[in-house]
């Protein structure tokens, strides 16, 4: 293999893809949706809706109508401030004998002036039951205020009816607030919380995915686009077939991490401006440099994993629909870390878990996805990347042999034992 030609593929693998017009479109745009994702439901999940929803409440308990009337007007200047959403809801006591299903009935009509109807009543064992039927109970704002009142209301006859004094009463209402806090080795402490180690999960595991997948699928067109236009034997007169893939590989494995990068940067300034004060929760080590080097790694010998399998698929295949149908099985197992998230973060440190995060397959998704959940033993980080490397080499020689052969097939797609032939060879 001689050096000069393989960087004139490189250099021509780059060039090509870096100086059209939809790299650099997509390379700016795709930070600004991200950005605009997370900062834009922020700002509209600050703006206070001026819509009044209009309950009809059918009591049957003979309490909690007038609890909830008077628990709204009750310190009525204390809960603007704090903007609670009960004073945007307005209960209505329907006439006396009337209809529940006429009220109902009323709710679904979009003309209607009534938002809802609810039904509470008391059940021979002295449980209080509620129904609230809403033509929009998406609403979780809605749902739970009407939740937690009933239940304030219910509490305080409670306390009331067994003639316990407002100071006990008080005391009684007060709950206890957890905090989570993250120990990482050596005794380190940081506040954290679920929602942010699943966003920070979820976010390295989709980015991951997306970044293997989609260069993998633009190298795998390319080596099938060469093909079908007879381009790829114009450059075998010149090449090898193994210095052809892997320049297409390094090449296509540069402008990846060219684009990663300009997204890092781009990400960093929006988390320093700091828009909506949206990451104002994230504190200073939310993501720390040695995970910002492992996600490199693990991306570079991912991406050299799978570039083999995505060469050797877009060898032997003709049309996209041949290209889909291998597409599946690669989708699934990299997107695999993704849907066993819960699972993952409930106990990343099962046996199967475990196991899994060190088979180069799956390694690259999921072994940084309990890198990111907690400090995992160091001695599994070496294992997994010294198991994915000699996997990148394995399946660089197996990829290779497939791809040395299909690339000049045309026609039928070969079966597994011709596949099984070629590597023989």
């Amino acid at each position: 293999m001689k050096i000069n030609r393989l960087l004139a593929v490189v250099k021509r693998e780059f060039k090509e893809r870096v100086m059209k017009k939809s790299f650099l479109i997509f390379t700016l745009i795709t930070p600004l949706l991200f950005g605009a994702l997370m900062v834009v439901p922020s700002l509209l999940w600050m703006v206070k809706s001026e819509k009044v929803n209009k309950i009809v409440v059918f009591d049957k308990s003979g309490f909690m109508y007038d609890g909830l009337v008077s628990f709204k007007s009750e310190a009525k200047e204390e809960r603007e401030k704090k903007e609670d959403f009960a004073s945007q809801i307005e209960f209505v006591k329907p006439p006396q004998n009337a209809d529940l299903k006429s009220y109902i009935r009323k709710v679904g009509d979009e003309n209607s002036e009534i938002d809802g109807v609810l039904e509470i009543y008391t059940e021979e064992n002295g449980k209080v039951v509620s129904t609230f039927y809403g033509r929009n109970i998406s609403n979780i704002k809605l749902v739970s205020t009407l939740e937690r009142n009933l239940n304030s209301i219910l509490l305080n006859t409670l306390l009331k009816k067994n003639n316990i004094s407002e100071e006990v009463a008080n005391e009684l209402k007060k709950k206890v607030e957890l905090k989570a806090v993250k120990v990482e080795k050596g005794g380190k402490t940081k506040e954290s919380s679920f929602l942010k180690e699943y966003l920070k999960t979820f976010f390295v595991s989709m980015l991951l995915y997306m970044l293997i997948i989609g260069y993998g699928q633009t190298l795998m067109r390319g080596v099938m686009e060469e093909k079908s236009s007879r381009v790829v034997e114009m450059l075998l007169s010149s090449l090898k077939p193994s210095e052809l893939l892997l320049g297409k590989v390094l090449g296509i494995a540069t402008v990846g991490l060219l684009q990663y990068l300009i997204w890092v940067l781009c990400g960093v300034v929006l988390f320093i401006f700091n828009p909506a004060n949206f990451t104002s929760s994230l504190e200073k080590g939310f993501i720390k440099p040695e995970e910002v080097a492992l996600f490199l790694v693990f991306f570079v010998l991912g991406f050299f994993f799978y570039a083999s399998v995505f060469a050797a698929m877009g060898s032997v295949c003709s049309t996209d629909q041949e290209v889909q149908q291998l597409m599946l099985p690669i989708v699934l197992i990299l997107i695999f870390p993704v849907l066993i998230l819960g699972m993952i973060l409930q106990n990343p440190n099962a046996g199967w878990i475990v196991a899994l995060s060190l088979i180069p397959l799956f390694s690259p998704t999921l072994m940084m996805t309990r890198i990111a959940i907690m400090s995992v033993p160091i001695w599994q980080v070496i294992a997994s990347i010294a198991i994915l490397a000699f996997g990148v080499v394995f399946m660089a020689w197996l990829g290779g042999k497939i791809y040395r052969t299909g690339i000049l097939m045309t026609g039928k797609r070969p079966t597994i034992f011709e596949l099984i032939k070629w590597i023989r060879a």
